[in-house]
C-alpha cells in the first residue's frame, strides 16, 4: 500500500474555518501526485470545481 500524506494549504480555509488540506502520494521519482478524496458528506455542494496548481507534477494515473 502506498503512503499518503496530508498537506495543509497556506492561506486557504474550509467553510468551517479549518485549514484546507489535500492528500498526496509520492511517485517513485519523488514527485507528488494528488489523491482524490472520496468523502460521503460532500453532497452539500461544498466541493471546489477549480483545480489550482500547487506545483504538483501529475503523472498519468492508472
Amino acid at each position: 500500500a502506498k503512503r499518503k500524506y496530508e498537506l495543509a494549504i497556506a492561506g486557504k480555509t474550509t467553510a468551517e474555518g479549518k485549514v484546507k488540506t489535500i492528500w498526496v502520494g509520492v511517485n517513485k521519482d519523488g514527485t507528488l501526485y494528488l489523491v482524490e478524496e472520496k468523502k460521503p458528506e460532500s453532497k452539500t455542494g461544498g466541493g471546489t470545481t477549480e483545480q489550482p496548481n500547487f506545483g504538483i507534477k501529475r503523472k498519468n494515473q492508472p
